[in-house]
């Protein structure tokens, strides 16, 4: 695996989380067919990615790289920083995937019985839940509600090719401290993401000491 910086150029070629999609694409050789094989997360006028093969230079990006195999031993805390599209999924009456909607956690919590939250407060609450609930499965632990912070909490636009229908997605970019509980499946969601909307620069984890 790799992990590359990739720099831009020209900043004014990138209008979008839509033109950086397209942009890192073409760094791997790949658009639209091609299965997306990399994570991303896009900073300023660089994008930090992790894949199993480097990317090559084009007229819009400078390329550095280096292997990447990030060992994490259990009982380990990190440091964390992430971008995350937290929904939940929940079914129509039925198990097939047409049956199925999405709704961001913020919604999420609140529709939630008795929920009085508003603001950062809401923010924060919702994001705990959500976050915790992916952690027992990923391999990693919050240790407390303050361990980590919110940034940034926006709606972008995604754009779905298949109609050219736009719909907003929630990004929220988080930092704090985590424990590792499961090394094997917490190193597998670092170099994979967690979450979704992975192809619009969510769910890349990076950590440090």
């Amino acid at each position: 695996m790799y992990i590359s910086t990739l720099t831009l150029r020209n900043p004014h070629s990138v209008q979008s989380y839509c033109s950086h999609k397209k942009l890192v694409w073409s760094a791997f050789k790949a658009w639209k067919s091609t299965p997306r094989d990399f994570i991303y997360r896009v900073e300023e006028r660089r994008i930090v990615c992790v894949s199993p093969r480097q990317p090559v230079e084009t007229d819009d990006w400078r390329v550095d790289w280096k292997p990447y195999e990030p060992k994490l031993r259990t009982g380990t805390r990190w440091r964390f920083v992430t971008r995350v599209n937290p929904v939940y999924r929940r079914s129509k009456g039925g198990s097939t995937r047409s049956g199925r909607f999405e709704t961001d956690a913020i919604s999420h919590m609140k529709c939630r019985n008795g929920c009085t939250l508003k603001g950062a407060q809401l923010e924060h609450a919702a994001m705990a839940a959500w976050f915790e609930g992916k952690a027992r499965h990923i391999g990693f632990d919050l240790s407390s509600p303050n361990s980590f912070r919110i940034r940034s909490c926006e709606r972008i636009p995604r754009i779905h090719v298949s109609n050219n229908r736009t719909s907003m997605r929630l990004s929220v970019d988080i930092e704090g401290t985590l424990l590792v509980t499961d090394e094997k499946n917490f190193e597998r969601s670092l170099l994979k993401g967690i979450g979704r909307n992975r192809a619009y620069g969510c769910g890349l984890v990076l950590v440090r000491r």
